[in-house]
């Protein structure tokens, strides 16, 4: 008899991780006090857009080998005081620990 984990079966897809990563994120950034939206125009998108009192953030969530960031580029264009930043699996943790502290620090 085997038990589930020596099967691989908590092994997931980079799909699955890369939209659980997104999720997570996307769910800290609802704990924080300022305005959370998603911005698409056309067929560009950002993850989120997180506004506070003081900034405007337009947030990517990347998994493993960043892909296009065409989507952010074009909205940071559009939106000079934006700040744009990029979340992936290397970087989560710091961000999951305190969410506006991360923000703030990278708005310096």
């Amino acid at each position: 008899m085997h038990t589930w984990a020596q099967k691989g079966s908590l092994q997931l897809d980079s799909t699955k991780r890369g939209r659980l990563l997104e999720m997570a994120v996307g769910s800290d950034l609802n704990t924080l006090t300022g305005d959370l939206y998603y911005w698409r125009e056309n067929t560009l998108e950002v993850d989120y857009i997180y506004q506070d009192a003081s900034y405007l953030y337009a947030i990517e969530v990347k998994l493993g080998k960043t892909k296009s960031l065409s989507g952010l580029t074009a909205f940071t264009s559009k939106y000079k005081l934006a700040i744009p930043i990029i979340l992936t699996e290397e970087n989560y943790s710091q961000f999951a620990q305190n969410p506006q502290e991360f923000l703030e620090k990278h708005s310096r």
